[in-house]
């Protein structure tokens, strides 16, 4: 297939192609590519060469030259993790250049992630660098722009016979750039809008539910007279992520606690060796671990009892979504301070967990629902934008 002029350029791990006459406009049709405008003539999942491709809808191109008449300006933001390679990326640029041929009259802006970072969808790092720097600082009408793409959740036989969607991950960049949203069965296709599931978890949504809880601070004070007669062990359990090192030191170590964490430790016996030599200076301590099971508990319990220390637990129940979520958002918000906690580590505590009960020897086990916090309100807008 002959190609058009297509000229490349890099930002960090951003791969950008332009094709055509590029006309800044206030009004933006945004695109996936892959499984929205394209498929694999292969039929296989990726395209094999710069040749395995097919319009999915033929009407496509001539769809797309009416909207450049209608004065839209057409952005394709797509994600292309599997660029790991100078051979990969040859062949996609080689497969753009073959699409760009086929859309005469119709000027082309192509933005690839190629990282796992800020620019990667549904972080916003894609769409805020084509607003601030490839626009020609024409400010964009969100209400009169949109974003079309084939990852929104939709479940399996969302219409008869239809898959369900690998991700939600278009859905939720659309509801970060506060645009309207649409899926390309409908947009290109005659397909009915059918309605789309319930996000299994929306940063908007759980914030609505908590605002008028607490900040967890009145389950979290001490008991300083307690802490004068004896001893306190407090073992945590929760997630990564579910708000634990925060507790331990805002609310504990300030008070005199000893911080007791495998991430500093880095072997849970040294844990427990740090645990028994606090005890034995009869200084309180807060075990900052995830400690998913009664095994990974018992051993704290056992110390306090040995030491004559009274003991609790402190169980932050944040779900397995919000905790991903503190996840992505601390990582890629707050670099300096978190680095990323891997999936496994995840899979790890949900496959392991038991339920803590004042049964296992605690004097009581007190459930932390996670609320919150905010610096600012940059901060609070960062935490409510979807980042996984």
């Amino acid at each position: 297939m002959p190609s058009t002029t297509v000229q490349w350029v890099t930002h960090e791990t951003l791969l950008i192609a332009t094709a055509g006459d590029q006309t800044p406009s206030s009004k933006i049709a945004a695109f996936d590519l892959d499984d929205t405008w394209i498929v694999p003539k292969s039929k296989r999942v990726h395209s094999k060469d710069a040749d395995d491709w097919k319009w999915i809808y033929v009407g496509s191109p001539d769809k797309l030259r009416a909207l450049v008449k209608e004065g839209f300006r057409i952005v394709v933001l797509t994600n292309q993790g599997g660029l790991t390679n100078d051979d990969k990326e040859e062949i996609f640029r080689t497969k753009v250049e073959n699409i760009a041929a086929t859309l005469d009259g119709v000027p082309l802006l192509l933005v690839a992630a190629k990282g796992r970072d800020h620019f990667r969808k549904p972080r916003l790092g894609m769409w805020e660098y084509f607003a601030t720097h490839l626009n020609g600082g024409v400010e964009i009408d969100l209400s009169a722009s949109y974003y079309v793409g084939d990852a929104a959740g939709r479940p399996n036989d969302w219409t008869p016979g239809f898959k369900k969607d690998w991700a939600d991950t278009d859905r939720k960049l659309a509801l970060n750039m506060r645009v309207d949203f649409h899926i390309p069965e409908t947009f290109f296709g005659n397909q009915k809008t059918p309605p789309l599931p319930l996000l299994e978890f929306d940063p908007a949504v759980y914030l609505e539910s908590v605002v008028d809880k607490a900040a967890p601070e009145p389950a979290l004070a001490l008991d300083a007279a307690a802490r004068q007669q004896q001893p306190d062990v407090v073992v945590f359990v929760g997630f990564p992520a579910s708000g634990k090192s925060h507790a331990a030191l805002k609310h504990f170590v300030p008070n005199g606690y000893v911080h007791v964490n495998q991430d500093n430790c880095r072997s849970r016996a040294a844990c427990l060796k740090l645990a028994e030599q606090s005890l034995q200076n009869k200084s309180s301590i807060v075990i900052d671990n995830t400690n998913p099971d009664r095994k990974a508990r018992e051993g704290y319990v056992a110390l306090a009892k040995k030491y004559g220390a009274s003991v609790r637990c402190l169980w932050f129940r944040a779900s397995l979504d919000l905790c991903n979520h503190n996840n992505a958002y601390r990582e890629h918000i707050q670099k300096a301070d978190h680095s990323h906690v891997p999936d496994v580590a995840f899979a790890s505590f949900r496959s392991r967990f038991e339920e803590p009960l004042v049964d296992e020897g605690f004097g009581e086990v007190i459930p932390i629902d996670f609320v919150p916090q905010f610096e600012s309100d940059a901060e609070k807008q960062s935490w409510l934008m979807f980042h996984f």
